[in-house]
C-alpha cells in the first residue's frame, strides 16, 4: 500500500510502478554511503532498467510528498538543488 513507509520510499515505488511495501524502508537515509548505488540495487532487484540520475532522480523527486524534507538530508541535498533549480 503506497501509505506505508516514508515518502522517500513511496516515491521510488510510484517511478518504479511497484507497492510500496517492495521498498525496504531505511529510517536514516542519510547514512547511505552511496545514494545512487543503493537505488541502483533497488532498481535491478525490481527488475527494471539500471539507475540513471539524469533521468529518474528528477522522477523520484516528483513522486515525492513533501520534497522540502530533502533539505534536511545532506545526502539528497544536491538532488533537491539540482530539481528546484536553486
Amino acid at each position: 500500500m503506497l501509505n506505508e513507509g516514508s515518502s522517500n520510499e513511496r516515491a521510488v515505488a510510484r517511478v518504479l510502478r511497484l507497492p510500496a511495501s517492495k521498498i525496504k524502508r531505511i529510517k536514516k537515509p542519510e547514512i547511505i554511503p552511496d545514494p545512487k548505488t543503493h537505488l541502483d540495487n533497488i532498481f535491478r532487484t525490481n527488475k527494471r532498467p539500471p539507475y540513471r540520475a539524469h533521468l529518474h532522480a528528477h522522477q523520484i523527486a516528483q513522486a515525492m510528498d513533501d520534497l522540502g524534507r530533502l533539505k534536511s538530508c545532506p545526502a539528497f541535498a544536491r538532488c533537491q538543488r539540482a530539481v528546484s533549480g536553486s
